[in-house]
């Protein structure tokens, strides 16, 4: 629900009234949602403004907030109004990782096991033999995602394959409400 035109809205006329400009920079920190929702506003506002993200949990630090692409939800159809806006900064810190509840933590996870199955059996394998360090894990998912979305931005090709699981879980989410 906060990923919504609602939500923009708000944030739209807290930025108008507040007289932010073209020079003035958004700074996000948070999960997916935040991070989706403020790259949004800043892609659209003042027809694009700068923005860093600060994502806060794992699923954001390694999918969210990499890549650009970003969007709100309108009524049951998730995703379906969005943009395509590089962030000025991106600012990765582990220590998050800290404060998240077990269930935020594996769904972050399934996203780095994701990533291991598309395009990296050696970091499948040390996930599988439980030999790895998370820093390292986000760092080659980061690496592997840049280099999709540098072949591919605007998702017309290659960049498809990281929906992989998403477009079948998105859909199960929308008829269900």
């Amino acid at each position: 629900s906060n990923k919504s035109i609602d939500e923009y809205t708000k944030i739209i006329d807290f930025l108008l009234i507040n007289k932010f400009n073209r020079t003035d920079e958004i700074i996000a920190i948070g999960g997916g949602i935040t991070t989706d929702l403020a790259l949004y506003v800043a892609s659209t506002y003042k027809r694009g403004i700068k923005i860093t993200l600060i994502p806060t949990t794992l699923l954001a630090m390694v999918d969210a907030s990499i890549g650009g692409k970003c969007g709100i939800n309108h009524n049951d159809f998730k995703n379906q109004i969005g943009t395509f806006y590089l962030p000025s900064q991106l600012i990765i810190d582990e220590s998050f990782l800290d404060t998240l509840p077990n269930d935020e933590f594996n769904n972050g996870f399934s996203e780095i096991i994701k990533y291991a199955i598309i395009k990296d059996e050696d970091m499948f394998l040390s996930i599988e033999e439980n030999k790895y360090q998370i820093n390292q894990l986000i760092e080659r998912c980061i690496e592997i995602k840049v280099n999709i979305v540098n072949e591919d931005l605007y998702d017309n090709n290659i960049r498809k394959i990281l929906n992989f699981g998403h477009t079948i879980g998105q859909g199960i989410e929308s008829y269900y409400h």
